[in-house]
């Protein structure tokens, strides 16, 4: 007899897309009724149809009705533009595999810079360095937004801390200044280098460098 839904999605490791699929038989209970694992796609429809009407499938962050009845609002599987379920990046993270011998694209490099020793950083004191800094690294813009936040979440902590109490504060956002660049390399750590070659603190600041392909790149 099938009852309850069964829900399935590709299986994900290091960063890859498997052209697997896992999934559980879910029938309201406090633990799933059955589940399987790394099963190629046709085996994961007929595991979860004989089991249940309702079957979902997830792939590529998207959620599609594949069973007997249709499954809430999801759109009906397969997709119109399904991808050959092999071994590959989720869309938009092809450029991990880029090699040297790619022609350049654009990335953005974003340099945070903060106290060597961790500490939120005084504005007085550092503004006029991070200012001549992002001026001979050539950075596109630099600001302060994360470090205002981190300083304003110290002082509402200082301000609620009763008198002989250390003030605890947590912050989410980075304690430091944002520089940020545009940069032509052919891989991400290409482009990592360059900057970092580009932007040398001073004594007494450290620098920590993101970098993701820039909006305008078409890979």
């Amino acid at each position: 007899m099938r009852k309850g839904a069964v829900w399935m999605s590709e299986d994900l490791e290091g960063g890859h897309l498997l052209g697997t699929f896992s999934g559980v038989h879910d029938t309201g209970g406090a633990r799933p009724r059955d589940a399987f694992s790394d099963l190629p796609i046709e085996d994961a429809l007929a595991w979860a149809r004989a089991r249940a009407d309702y079957v979902c499938v997830e792939i590529v962050y998207t959620r599609y009705s594949a069973g007997a009845k249709p499954l809430s609002d999801y759109p009906e599987w397969p997709p119109h533009d399904l991808p050959a379920l092999v071994r590959r990046r989720p869309p938009g993270e092809e450029w991990r595999d880029r090699t040297d011998d790619d022609a350049p694209i654009a990335w953005a490099v974003v340099a945070w810079v903060e106290r060597a020793d961790c500490s939120v950083p005084e504005r007085a004191d550092w503004d006029g360095a991070v200012a001549a800094l992002a001026a001979q690294a050539g950075a596109d813009s630099w600001d302060t937004e994360e470090l205002d936040a981190s300083i304003a979440a110290m002082e509402r902590a200082l301000r609620r801390a009763k008198p002989g109490e250390a003030a605890g504060w947590v912050s989410w956002g980075h304690a430091a200044y944002r520089l940020r660049f545009t940069v032509e390399a052919p891989t991400r750590a290409r482009a990592l280098e360059a900057i970092r070659r580009r932007c040398v603190p001073p004594d007494g600041l450290t620098l920590t460098l993101e970098a993701e392909p820039s909006a305008r790149s078409a890979d």
